[in-house]
């Protein structure tokens, strides 16, 4: 059985932490490897480097900030395809984009390893809670296979076709959200500028039906932003992902000048909630 002997996981960020986390909880043997040092969450045990987890496991689950850190982690001299052997497998998490995915598995494919594609919609507290959703491409088989792994980490997974799929997926599911906070705070700074004295509380509860994601921000895009969430710089770099794949997008162009302003504006490593404080403190108008 491929999680016989543990789960590797690199990666132990925002994201990464508390899913290797619930992956030790959930019983399992997991080791685990980041490119700066941190603490390694409860249950974890900590390697010297991305090879080394293939000497200890057969599964590996890659969460990092982008393609050239996924690159970096698994086909550098002392990646983890180093030391990698045929019918390993590669569950490939972080937000890449199609065309990077469908690189790397098939490079992976080369060497033997099979690869999902299995970027997670929900941030830090759905990932603390196992309740994230796996966006899913590859071998439906694959995914069966690693039923446990998804089960310790997540409260569905849908796989829609082939590797590239998922994270097609992931980058249109990511734009409606990052487009429906910019939007909103957007209209929440226009209405509580001219009605300073509402209730946010109320105004959200309002929001609910049209946006349960907004409405569950409204209090911070009116507020002070927050560190965790989805940074601005992660939003800006999805973005980006999705301009270079495809001819311009004249909304989301817009919104992609908004957020990588912002980002370079000092809310880089805040959620995007930050839109709301950034737009009041530059005096913008509009998207």
């Amino acid at each position: 059985m491929t999680l016989d002997n543990g789960i590797g996981v690199i990666g132990l960020g925002t994201m990464g932490a508390p899913m290797a986390a619930r992956l030790a909880a959930g019983g399992h043997r997991v080791f685990a490897w980041n490119r700066s040092p941190v603490a390694a969450p409860a249950g974890v045990e900590l390697v010297g480097s991305p090879a080394d987890l293939a000497d200890h496991a057969d599964t590996v689950l890659v969460m990092v900030t982008g393609p050239e850190a996924v690159r970096q982690v698994l086909f550098d001299d002392h990646g983890w395809a180093a030391n990698a052997s045929a019918g390993h497998i590669v569950v490939q998490s972080s937000t890449i984009g199609p065309d990077e995915m469908r690189a790397v598995g098939a490079e992976l494919a080369s060497r033997g390893v099979r690869a999902l594609d299995a970027p997670v919609s929900g941030s830090s507290e759905p990932a603390r809670k196992g309740e994230l959703v796996v966006l899913g491409g590859g071998d439906s088989g694959d995914f069966a296979e690693l039923a446990p792994l998804f089960d310790a980490i997540a409260r569905k997974v849908v796989v829609f076709g082939p590797v590239g799929s998922g994270s097609a997926v992931k980058l249109a599911v990511n734009a409606v959200l990052i487009s429906t906070v910019a939007a909103g705070a957007e209209a929440l700074n226009w209405l509580l500028g001219r009605e300073p004295d509402l209730d946010i509380e109320q105004v959200a509860g309002v929001l609910e039906r049209v946006s349960p994601i907004l409405a569950g921000r409204a209090q911070k895009i009116a507020g002070e932003p927050a560190p965790s969430g989805f940074p601005l710089a992660h939003v800006t770099k999805d973005l980006r992902l999705i301009e270079a794949g495809s001819a311009k997008h004249t909304v989301l162009s817009s919104v992609l000048a908004v957020c990588a302003d912002a980002a370079a504006s000092g809310f880089g490593e805040t959620d995007l909630a930050a839109l709301g404080t950034y737009l009041r403190s530059s005096r913008r108008g509009r998207l």
